[in-house]
Order: C-alpha cells, then sequence, then structure tokens
C-alpha cells in the first residue's frame, strides 16, 4: 500500500455487528430509564431508580435525537450518561457479532481484511492506513485480531504488533481504555458482562461533547487533523457530518481535495457515505468536507448514499491497496 489512505467512521461503520446508531443508543438508553431501570440500577448505572427516571424524562422532553446531542447542553448528566452509553455497548459487544455481521454485504472489517491482507503474512503492510473513529466501541480491532490470527495461524501478540502498525483514534474514547489495542485488558475483556465496578471504570474512558475542552480530548483531535492532512485519499463511512465533529476535524483545512504539499499542489479523493441524508444535506456535507476547489470530478460517486461496503467497492479506492 502506497498511498496513505484514512478512513473516517461514524455509527454506520459498526452498525451491521450489532451496535446502535445514534437513533437506536436514544432508545435503549431511555427504554433503560424507564421499562429496564431494574436492570440498569443492578448493572451499576446508578443506585436510585429516580436518578434513572429523571435522566429518561429529561432526555425525552428534550427532543434531542441522540444522547450526545442532550448532553452537549446539559453536562451534569455527564456522568449517568456516559454509563448508560457504556452499559448499551457493552451488551451489544456481548452478542460477538464481529465475525458474522447481521448482513453479509456490509462486512467493513471483512472487506477491510480481504483488501489489505490477502498477501503473505511477512508483506502485509498497514502502515499506511490510519482510521479515525468516533466510535466507543472496539469491534474493528477486536475482527481485525481475531481473522488474522484465524487466517494465518499467528499468535495474538505478532498480530498485535503488525496491527500497532496501523494508527486508530477514538476521538471521544473507547471502552478498551486508552489503549485501543487493549481489547483483552485488565479491566474488562472483550464480551465479558462487566460489574457495577468495571462498568464505572470503563464509562471513565468515554468522552462527550463537554469533555472536548479538556486537554487530553484537545490533543486527540489535533493528532486526528494531521492524520487527515497528511492523507492521499480520505473516506467518510457511516459519518453524520454533525457540524461539531466537522469542526473539530477541521472542515475543509484538513479534508480539502485540494492540498498543497512541499511537491505541488495535489487533488486527493475523498468520499463519503450519505445513506439517510436527502441531496441537500448530502451537498452540504460535501461543501464542509470535501470543499469546492475543483470541479466534481465523479458526481455519482463521491458523496454517495451508500452502506460503507457498497462506497468503497463502487469507488475502487483500496482496489489498489
Amino acid at each position: 500500500m502506497h498511498n496513505k489512505i484514512c478512513l473516517v467512521l461514524g455509527a454506520g461503520a459498526s452498525h451491521g455487528y450489532g451496535y446502535p446508531l445514534g437513533s437506536g443508543l436514544r432508545k435503549d438508553i431511555l427504554e433503560l430509564c424507564n421499562h429496564k431501570a431494574e436492570e440498569a440500577r443492578t448493572a451499576g448505572v446508578s443506585q436510585q431508580i429516580g436518578e434513572l427516571k429523571h435522566f429518561g424524562e429529561q432526555f425525552l422532553h428534550s427532543g434531542r435525537g441522540s444522547i450526545d446531542a442532550f448532553l452537549a447542553h446539559r453536562p451534569q448528566f455527564s456522568d449517568i450518561g456516559k454509563r448508560l452509553i457504556a452499559h448499551v455497548l457493552l451488551r451489544s459487544e456481548r452478542q460477538r457479532l464481529v465475525l458474522t455481521p447481521s448482513q453479509d454485504d456490509e462486512d467493513l472489517y471483512g472487506y477491510l481484511v480481504e483488501r489489505f491482507c490477502s498477501v503473505p503474512w511477512e508483506e502485509i503492510d498497514l502502515s499506511n492506513l490510519s482510521i479515525v473513529s468516533f466510535n466507543y466501541d472496539r469491534s474493528l480491532e477486536m475482527a481485525l485480531l481475531q481473522r488474522l490470527t484465524a487466517a494465518y495461524g499467528i499468535a495474538e501478540g505478532e498480530v498485535l504488533k503488525k496491527l500497532r502498525s496501523m494508527q486508530i483514534l477514538h476521538v471521544y474514547g473507547c471502552l478498551s481504555g486508552n489503549d485501543p489495542w487493549h481489547y483483552d485488558n485488565s479491566i474488562l475483556p472483550y464480551g465479558q458482562e462487566p460489574g457495577p465496578q468495571e462498568l464505572q471504570l470503563v464509562s471513565e474512558y468515554l468522552k462527550v461533547i463537554p469533555d472536548v475542552r479538556h486537554d487530553e480530548t484537545v490533543e486527540t483531535f489535533a493528532k486526528a487533523q494531521d492524520l487527515l492532512k497528511a492523507a492521499d485519499a480520505i473516506a467518510f463511512l457511516g459519518f453524520a457530518f454533525d457540524e461539531r465533529n466537522v469542526e473539530r476535524l477541521g472542515g475543509t483545512t484538513t479534508c480539502s481535495s485540494r492540498v498543497e504539499r512541499p511537491d505541488g499542489v495535489r487533488y486527493r479523493t475523498i468520499l463519503a457515505t450519505t445513506l439517510g441524508m436527502t441531496r441537500a444535506e448530502a451537498d452540504y456535507a460535501r461543501r464542509r468536507t470535501y470543499g469546492d476547489s475543483v470541479p466534481r470530478l465523479n458526481r455519482d460517486y463521491d458523496y454517495f448514499p451508500a452502506r460503507c461496503v457498497e462506497l468503497l467497492r463502487e469507488t475502487g479506492l483500496l482496489l489498489e491497496a
């Protein structure tokens, strides 16, 4: 792989592996706060049923479509909000769908393995692939580790060394903690039922909108911007183009198709899935990232209403990887 490729992953990238989209996460959280409050209390989300119900009422009455949007303006609920998010995602994790996605034709992780890891073990080079993930879950890391270990018969430790050459940033934190490859860390191994103490520890690694002012999160977004600037091609997969998130990525400053390099001006491939968006919304998302510096050479397939694998296959972005 010679070109530097950066994939920006949103909730749609892991949805096929049993993880909820923003609307689904909202629904699950509201259900926990109301009809399944006892489950949430037992899990350690809160010891007070009243606190859960109050949170659920405020979230519901706010009209916000996602938990992130709600917590952005109600920072006093950040702690219980993060515990609710962690509980829902860890519950999804225990379904262990990373090897058997719900839709075989939307197996993004399998497609990445197919494109980057079909050569002899010694020839696999992931150093030019980077991933900026807005997801808290660790399904990608687990899937790559499991699949490569099984495909090559290599010990997990050796597979991890190879995978660590690929840069992965979870900009809002990860269930694995500060190192996304600690899928089997001492806090909570992948797929294991957490106790109240483990749930609390895991939730502390997650960041929500009010946390972004913290130095650590600001530094993470700065690293993400550097990866985007350095990329020869960028693909937004399952990404919703939230105003705040686009701004934190740098917008057209870091994602534009036109970039200046030491050897002169270059034009990059910038792609995005826009499934569920109107044409106006997709064009708006494009202007805030791709920019309007050059004519659209392939209007049908740059910002396209497709699922993740479909976009990659139709555009051929990874065929030369």
